[in-house]
Formats: C-alpha cells, structure tokens, sequence
C-alpha cells in the first residue's frame, strides 16, 4: 500500500508536544513493523525525523501560507493523470486534505474532546476550528482511531460515531522511562534548574485545563500545616491565558522556593526529572490520555491525579486519584504518601507494573490494522479488488 500521513505535529513549535510524542514513537515503530508498504510523510515545514528505510518519504511543501491550514497536504497526493497517488490516509489532526479520491481509504486519530468538553480552556480562534473540521473528519473517515475508551465515548455520544468504527489505540511509553537512583536524578535537576535536590514535579503546559491553580492551592495548605520539605517543580511551556496561573502563586503566599517553574524541559532531561521526583503531580480537569502519568509510573514514581476523563483508565489502581477543583484533596492524597512508606511502595510498585501494559509497538499494530481495513473499505467502494 501506499500510505500518505500527516506529520506537521512533528514541526518544531506545531502546538502540542506530547500529539508530537505520540506520533514520533508511533512512527519509529511502523518502521520497525512494516517492511512492505510505502509512506509518504506529508507537512508544511519540515521537520526533525530521520530514516534509512527507502520505503519512507518526505514530502514537504512549504510554500503554502499557514493560515490556510491543511492545504498543503493536497499537494502531491495526484499523478500527472490525476489519479490519487495513495491507498490510504492518516489524519493525525481531526481533518482530511482537499483532493482524496473516492478510492482512497481514510483513518483519523483523535487525541482528545478538549475543545467540546471543556471550550473555556481554549481559545476562540482554536474551538472554532476544531468545530469546523471535526463532524466532517470524523463524517469521512473509515476508521477511528481513538486513544481511550473516555474519547470513544465522547465520539458516540456528541457525534453519534457507531462503536464498531472506532479502534482504541492507547498510548505506549518509552523504554527511555524507567526507575533510576533517585537522588543521583534529583541532584541533577537541581544543579541543572537552580531547584530543590527535594521536589515534587508535574509536567504540562501552562494553561487552564492543567488546573495547576489547584495544585499551587494544594501546596499553601501543606504550607500552612508545616513539616513539608518538598519544592513544586512545573515543567512545560507557557500556553494560553496562563497569568492567573503565575499570579496564584502570589496569592497564596507562596515563593519560588515553594513552586518553580522550569519552562518546556528538553526530551533527554524528562526521564531523570521523574525519576528524581518523590511524587508526580496530576490534577488536569481532561485528558485523551495523560501521557505524563504513564512516564511518571514507569518511572517508579508514585502518582497522584485527578479522577476524571480518561486519567482512571491509565492510572488504575496504581495511583491516588481526587477531584480536580478540590485543592484539600490533593494536599491531603501527597501528605498520605509521603508520611506512609508502606503505601508509597505500594504505588510505586503498581505504577511500575501498569506501565508495562502499554507499549508503542501495541499502538503501532493497532494503526497499522486500521490503515489496511480502510484501505480494504475504499477499494470496495471503488468496486475494485
């Protein structure tokens, strides 16, 4: 087959890291699982992905302006006689390019309902476009790809999508993720970031659906109680309307000693960062997924995280999990933690077993299946074999 993807996630400064992430490692698995079909990999810019398999390609276009979004992708998808160049079509951004031909099979992942679920967390400009785009990718598409049963039901329920096209492909995690001496990791952030050597991290963007206002909340009451020794440390860039977040941290009396931010930490830095925290830190108000909570766990570093949204299907029993606006809840669930050593290992433990059910070569198999049953859907539709 021929099978065209859409890669722009993977551009420097594309808007979502951890979409990027996801797709990366997805890729890097393709390649090692398929070695009969052809990949055209489609973006505006180009981007940071090497291979040696010459069944892979780049197809970069540059010239076409940003604000016209996914126009590039129709650029190359036709021969000089018009006809359709691909089998198949992988959307990785909720929407298909202009110019697919009947004959060509279509899948889209959907990584999240952020912008359903939770509007006042995004910009105007940003729901507008995911609304737009949304009922005719999903309209399109032969399969679906979705990252946790909580999307899926998302899908069924506002976009009234039949169960049986959509394929949940959770996420993996990186062999990169695992348990180290966690004060040779700690020493090494807090030379490196200017930090305490005794930390507690959350990694997200800096942005109102993270609700990081609640766990700066959670960090005066543990304040006020005494006998709490451990510095917030926030890693990941600053995203939209983030003021009230920075402003928070006056409000509660709190310094830089209590809560540091570190800004988008790089790729190679993010392993030991885990591994040197006592505790991982989750309180997001939604999730598709929660990709942070499952590098946390196989990590070996005890989670604690909200209770909504997909985040039970990737914690299970392995973590605490509390009500995302209650601020108490969180300080009291990391008090618990720290002060019990059974349950600490307890957790500590599960996580590490849990991350083990989730692999990047599982959800590579799942892609993989969905882009051959959507290839197999067109060419039924198109009355050939």
């Amino acid at each position: 087959m021929r099978i065209g993807v859409d890669v722009f996630p993977l551009c420097p400064h594309s808007g979502d890291a951890g979409i990027a992430r996801a797709l990366r490692e997805t890729l890097l698995e393709l390649q090692k699982l398929d070695h009969e079909n052809d990949y055209y990999l489609y973006s505006k810019l180009d981007f940071d992905f090497h291979f040696k398999n010459p069944r892979w390609h780049k197809c970069l276009h540059p010239g076409i302006p940003y604000t016209l979004g996914t126009l590039y992708l129709k650029k190359g998808l036709k021969d000089a006689d018009g006809r359709s160049e691909l089998d198949v079509f992988w959307a990785t951004r909720i929407t298909f390019p202009f110019g697919l031909g009947a004959g060509v099979g279509r899948v889209i992942t959907v990584y999240d309902l952020v912008w359903l679920h939770y509007p006042e967390t995004m910009t105007a400009m940003n729901r507008a476009a995911f609304r737009v785009s949304a009922a005719s990718g999903l309209r399109q598409a032969d399969r679906i790809l979705s990252i946790s049963e909580s999307t899926s039901r998302g899908l069924e329920e506002h976009f009234g999508v039949t169960r049986d096209k959509i394929d949940v492909a959770y996420l993996g995690v990186s062999a990169r993720f695992a348990p180290r001496e966690r004060g040779e990791c700690a020493r090494f952030i807090a030379a490196k970031y200017g930090a305490s050597a005794d930390y507690i991290c959350a990694v997200g963007t800096v942005e109102p659906r993270k609700n990081l206002i609640t766990l700066i909340e959670a960090m005066r009451f543990l304040q006020q109680r005494g006998g709490w020794q451990h510095q917030l440390l926030i890693a990941g860039r600053s995203g939209w309307k983030n003021s009230a977040v920075y402003a928070s941290i006056e409000r509660c009396g709190l310094t830089e000693h209590e809560v540091k931010f570190l800004g988008r930490v790089p790729e190679e830095d993010l392993p030991l960062l885990y591994a040197g925290a006592a505790l991982f830190v989750f309180p997001s108000l939604y999730e598709g997924f929660g990709l942070p909570l499952l590098e946390a766990m196989a990590s070996g570093t005890p989670v604690v995280a909200s209770n909504c949204s997909s985040i039970p299907e990737v914690v299970g029993d392995a973590g605490i999990l509390v009500s995302p606006p209650q601020p108490a809840e969180f300080a009291d669930a990391m008090a618990r933690l720290m002060e019990d050593a059974g349950l600490y290992q307890t957790l500590a433990q599960k996580g590490l077993n849990r991350a083990q059910d989730f692999t990047w070569e599982a959800t590579a198999r799942k892609v993989a299946r969905a882009l051959e049953e959507a290839a197999n859907q067109a060419r039924s539709r198109n009355g050939s074999r």
